[in-house]
This record gives structure tokens, sequence and C-alpha cells, in this order.
């Protein structure tokens, strides 16, 4: 991913993590950021961008209401179009990639994968600074999606006091 991003350069992809909904600001931008390491971010904000892959690259606000309908079928709200935000192609490319970490044998956990749907997903984890003198893994994430559905699920600390499995 690092490699990746200095291919296109640090700017372009700023920009690019900013149209999958990050709300990334120039003093939160780091180049880490291409391997998750911006503070800034939550499940929410991560399962709105990998949808975009699942939906072949068109963005669409995180949000769990999709439609208010009355008794009498008036429709009083319906959740906005998406966004085109990468090309159909990308999506299906990151897509491909990321499906290999859910399924077959090399997947990182066979288990999760579910019968009847194509799923992809990332893991990730997060380390302390050395100035913070503390050893482990403060956070722990993992993003999966299908075309229908994306989940993000962020397993860590509010206070990065210790690593993950070392209470």
């Amino acid at each position: 991913a690092l490699q990746l991003q200095w291919q296109v350069g640090n700017e372009n992809a700023y920009t690019f993590a900013n149209m999958l909904g990050l709300g990334l600001t120039e003093e939160n931008w780091i180049e880490s950021g291409a391997i998750g390491g911006v503070s800034t971010m939550n499940p929410v904000k991560m399962a709105g961008a990998y949808a975009a892959f699942g939906n072949n690259g068109l963005y669409n606000a995180p949000t769990t209401v999709m439609q208010v309908e009355t008794a009498n079928g008036e429709i009083i709200y319906q959740k906005a179009e998406g966004t085109q935000v990468m090309k159909v192609s990308t999506a299906k490319a990151i897509t491909n990639i990321l499906e290999g970490v859910v399924q077959g044998e090399n997947a990182y956990n066979p288990d999760s994968n579910v019968e009847g749907f194509d799923i992809a997903g990332k893991t990730g984890t997060t380390n302390y600074d050395e100035s913070e003198g503390i050893s482990g893994v403060p956070d722990s994430w993992f993003v999966g999606y299908t075309p229908e559905y994306t989940i993000a699920v962020w397993t860590g600390y509010n206070e990065r006091t210790s690593g993950l499995g070392d209470d």
C-alpha cells in the first residue's frame, strides 16, 4: 500500500482517500496513512470507504436508514445517490486482491467466510511509537464487504496504555 502511494503521489492518495469519505486534513495526513496510520479514523469512515470497492467504485456516505415510508406508501426520506469515486475496474481489482483475506486456503481467517456471499476484507494493526515506551499492538482492525454489506470492526483501547493481549 505504501509503495502504491509513492507511485501515485501523496497528493493524489490524499485526494482519493477524501473522495472515499475519510475526512482527512493536511494536518492529520501522514505518509503512514497508506497503511492505516491516521489517528482520526473510525469504523464508520472505514466501512464507508471500503463499501465503495464492493459497490463498483460508487461511494455512499454511511447510513443505516435507506428509506422512510409512511403507512400509505409515501416515501418521506430516501438515501441520497452515491458518487462515482473510482473506475469500476479499480474497484474490481482491489476486491479481487482483498478476497484472499477471507476466502480460500491462504485466507487470514478462513472461518470468516460466509457461505453464499462473495466477501473481501482487510485486516490491520497499529503500533506504539518508540517514545511511548510500550510494546504490543494498541489497535486491531477488520473491514469486510460484499456488494450489499460492509462492516468495520475496531478492537483497542481509548487510552493508549497497553497492547492487545497484554491484560
